[in-house]
């Protein structure tokens, strides 16, 4: 049960007035993202950012562990069971409800012919208002107007990286910095980051993230399979291209162009991906690509690196997610004091060396509707 008190009413209320002075207001979209920061002594904050700005910074703890839930909460958003939805997270002292609620649905509007006698269809994106209420202050302190499938897709990939652990090699004892005391055994099995990184997956919202215009209504899904590794793919200098996180693994660079070494599946060779080689040296013979080279090189060779990520996916075992890495400063943020960048298509931005990843879903073994 959800207790607000009488300024929520005039937040609010405050709120929508704001919003019906936009002008075109389905249009002028704002932009969100998320991150959590690693934990610590059983703590993780949840910073959250708007049009390129930090706004908000929520603190979870494991004591009343919210994300589950929160895993639910987006679920329940990809459903469209409800118009409204919203989540609550305990802070020890302060309440934060976490709001979405759908302002208007995902339209589909054919025209026969335009001027060039084409036809065309326009796709209307499905749109809604996120805020968060602070029970403490009586205060909404921060909302935003989004297309729903970027904004679960921001704190779903978010929440991957966070518990894959694939862009935090300082913090081995993910599971001790988290499950710090005696909330380290869950029935009697003391918890790894790749355990919880297992739990949060969704075979429901990784359908939803590649069907954005498709309606999910009741569809069930086949069980995904056990990730056991996770493996980033972004160049450094020096033939460095794949870096690994699982059981062996501590964030160290596992592969170069030829091949990659596992902890789960052992050597994996690259042999058949044609011009992959040559794609890296395009980067490893420059002095400083990303001052270097203009905007639209550096989309090139990003756009063309993401199509060998898709390549490499398709050599890895179900059992290994994989995240690329494009990190052209497009736009920029300041998050404590260091500067950050969001990718020309952003899914999550944090703190690692201005780097920004997109998971490669497995095709093979992604979200299928049962027969």
């Amino acid at each position: 049960m959800l207790y607000y008190q009488k300024g929520w009413l005039a937040e609010r209320s405050r709120v929508y007035k704001e919003l019906s002075e936009r002008e075109n207001l389905f249009k002028n979209l704002d932009s969100t993202f998320f991150y959590f920061t690693p934990p610590e002594a059983g703590w993780i904050n949840m910073e959250m950012y708007l049009n390129g700005e930090k706004r908000l910074t929520c603190a979870c703890s494991c004591v009343h562990d919210p994300f589950p839930d929160m895993k639910r909460w987006l679920e329940d958003i990809v459903r469209s069971r409800n118009m409204e939805t919203t989540m609550h997270i305990d802070c020890e002292g302060e309440e934060m409800y976490l709001h979405y609620e759908k302002l208007r649905d995902a339209d589909f509007v054919i025209s026969t012919k335009d001027k060039w006698r084409h036809s065309r269809t326009d796709v209307f994106s499905e749109i809604g208002l996120f805020y968060v209420y602070d029970s403490c202050s009586d205060t909404i302190p921060f909302y935003a107007l989004c297309e729903t499938g970027d904004f679960v897709n921001s704190i779903y990939l978010a929440l991957l990286a966070l518990f894959g652990n694939c862009y935090n090699t300082q913090h081995s004892n993910f599971a001790e910095e988290w499950f710090y005391d005696e909330n380290d055994l869950r029935n009697g099995k003391k918890l790894d980051h790749l355990t919880v990184y297992n739990s949060i997956k969704s075979p429901l919202i990784e359908w939803k993230i590649q069907n954005p215009q498709c309606f999910c209504g009741d569809k069930h899904f086949r069980k995904m399979p056990k990730i056991k590794e996770t493996v980033s793919m972004w160049c450094d200098f020096g033939g460095a291209l794949f870096w690994g996180r699982g059981t062996i693994n501590e964030g160290a660079c596992i592969g170069d162009v030829e091949s990659i070494s596992t902890d789960t599946a052992g050597e994996i060779r690259l042999d058949s991906i044609k011009g992959l080689k040559e794609w890296y040296n395009e980067y490893d013979s420059a002095h400083l690509p990303e001052k270097d080279w203009s905007k639209k090189r550096w989309n090139d060779f990003q756009e063309r690196g993401f199509s060998f990520a898709l390549e490499v996916r398709k050599l890895l075992p179900d059992t290994i997610d994989l995240f690329y890495y494009d990190w052209y400063p497009r736009k920029r943020v300041v998050r404590d004091g260091d500067e950050c960048v969001i990718s020309k298509k952003p899914k999550i931005v944090y703190k690692h060396e201005a780097r920004c990843p997109m998971i490669v879903f497995n095709e093979n073994c992604l979200p299928k509707t049962k027969k």
